[in-house]
């Protein structure tokens, strides 16, 4: 597992496999909590259960957002990385992730394959982004621990939400809540809702694309996907019954199963010309 910066700022780990890499952009996990070895080895031990056998460069965001940080600075430091990765390339956006990685391949389609969003689309939903603007009202205020409590209510499994309470009140007593500076997670999650893309300007992008999202999703709805098929035609979807934000997490096994049949028929070696 190797583990390094681009740019002078964007971590990542590259993970090796015996199947073709895929690169992958983080969730907002990426830069709610400080960048740490440990967290980042957490994050690519996930990823590896889902991703099982197949090598992954995983790509995080810039833990210092200068004032004035926006969505465009981002996809153009990402399509410099990108310019540098074996083709045929597939990239999965995980989230937030996802919002990142529709507009790099908006911007520059000719670096992107094959697109998967996990959880994700192109912008938020009017429900996520109330819920994004209420994020940002806690950490403006100072609620940190308000903030993070926000995120327990988001798996289907009511046990897994109430570990998730039970261990954020345990940080919130040690006074010890791994939260990030809150301006520079407000300058991220300010410049995703700024994210617009013109659907009439995009609607020939070639690239194979794979939705895999829960129906009851607060953050990427229905209208969300369908205003993707606007600009990609070839796209696919999975949406699962009765599932949520977190369906990464709650149903991985099946996700997993999901992205490697996607993968195993549209990410193979370019033939050359002859």
């Amino acid at each position: 597992m190797e583990q390094g910066v681009f740019l002078g700022k964007y971590p990542y780990v590259a993970v090796e496999g015996d199947l073709p890499q895929v690169v992958v952009l983080n969730g907002g996990q990426a830069f709610v909590r400080p960048v740490t070895k440990q967290q980042l080895i957490k994050d690519a031990k996930r990823l590896h259960r889902l991703l099982s056998g197949r090598a992954f460069l995983m790509i995080g965001y810039d833990q210092n957002p200068e004032e004035g940080h926006s969505l465009g600075k981002v996809i153009s430091d990402l399509a410099q990385i990108l310019r540098d990765r074996q083709r045929p390339l597939a990239l999965i956006g995980l989230s937030y992730g996802g919002i990142v990685a529709t507009h790099v391949l908006a911007k520059h389609p000719e670096l992107v394959d094959n697109l998967i969003l996990l959880a994700s689309a192109h912008r938020f939903s009017t429900e996520g982004d109330r819920r994004i603007r209420r994020q940002i009202e806690l950490l403006e205020h100072g609620n940190r621990h308000e903030f993070l409590l926000s995120f327990a209510g988001l798996f289907r499994r009511g046990w897994m939400n109430a570990m998730l309470r039970m261990r954020l009140m345990l940080e919130n007593l040690k006074g010890h809540d791994k939260l990030n500076s809150p301006h520079r997670i407000i300058r991220h999650l300010e410049a995703a809702r700024e994210a617009k893309i013109d659907l009439c300007q995009n609607r020939r992008i070639a690239a194979r694309c794979l939705v895999i999202g829960g129906e009851l999703d607060p953050f990427f709805d229905s209208t969300c996907i369908e205003e993707l098929r606007g600009f990609l035609p070839q796209i696919q979807t999975s949406i699962f019954k009765n599932e949520g934000h977190m369906l990464p997490v709650e149903r991985a096994h099946d996700i997993s199963r999901a992205l490697e049949s996607f993968l195993a028929v549209n990410l193979f070696p370019r033939k050359e010309n002859v």
